[in-house]
């Protein structure tokens, strides 16, 4: 993400978000999540199969509660935008 080239004075091209961490990356229901990369603008998050509420700090950090679970499992985070997305996983403890 940055200055484009070969653009107009001022654009900007954007590219998929980027996850370099997550923390905790296990733990009960209710449990914040913390993850941390860049690209997190105009963006949307699944965790597993909910659609959690989640708080984004600028464009480098999200926290979300991880969901309900009937039984221990991991379940995929994807955080998409426009350009794309990245996935990471987080095991929810029953």
């Amino acid at each position: 993400q940055g200055p484009a080239t070969k653009c107009d004075a001022g654009s900007y091209q954007f590219a998929p978000p980027v996850i370099t961490g997550i923390s905790p990356n296990h733990g009960v229901s209710g449990t914040a999540v913390t993850i941390n990369g860049y690209g997190f603008v105009f963006l949307s998050l699944t965790f597993g199969a909910a659609k959690p509420g989640f708080g984004v700090s600028g464009d480098t950090k999200i926290t979300v509660h991880a969901p309900a679970t009937s039984s221990t499992k991991t379940v995929t985070i994807t955080i998409t935008n426009v350009d794309g997305q990245a996935t990471t996983s987080f095991t929810v403890q029953k």
